[in-house]
């Protein structure tokens, strides 16, 4: 006598395909199937929802800008905001030595009448930054405005 052994079917939940299961809560044929499901189901869920997934769009985030900037104005402004940076700034002390003692330097010399300020290199504005190609040498600066700054440790980030 030969006893068959029955084995379930179920169809799919993604390609509607029969597959033998053992187990009884699976539900779909392949570990891809259940992912390709998933995706579709995320996609209903932003097709009926856009003005929720909006927000996190390019445009919502252009449009909430100004608030995202006042509330970190508002963090900094704050007793955990102040202490964060009081942190920061303890390890920066530490970790930045040389950056941070030719910055006291040069700040120290422009007090005291030892360095005058220079006009931005690039544009000539007055409000400048002085920037340190070396750090060992903390007196001996180039004077760029902000936006030149920024656009300076750029160049020298990218190579």
């Amino acid at each position: 006598m030969t006893s068959l052994v029955s084995r379930s079917t179920k169809a799919c939940g993604n390609c509607s395909v029969d597959f033998p299961t053992s187990q009884a809560r699976r539900k779909f044929c392949s570990d891809d199937c259940q992912k390709a499901a998933e995706r579709k189901r995320q996609k209903l869920v932003r097709d009926a929802n856009p003005e929720h997934f909006r927000s996190r769009s390019r445009e919502g985030y252009a449009r909430h800008r100004d608030a995202r900037i006042e509330a970190v104005r508002a963090y900094g402004r704050s007793e955990k905001g102040r202490e964060a940076q009081r942190v920061r700034s303890a390890k920066r002390r530490i970790t930045e030595k040389e950056k941070v003692d030719a910055r006291t330097k040069l700040n120290n010399a422009l007090r005291f009448g030892r360095v005058v300020r220079g006009v931005c290199r690039d544009c000539g504005s007055l409000e400048t930054h002085g920037h340190h190609h070396d750090y060992s040498k903390p007196l001996d600066v180039i004077w760029l405005c902000q936006k030149h700054h920024i656009a300076e440790h750029r160049r020298i980030d990218n190579g």
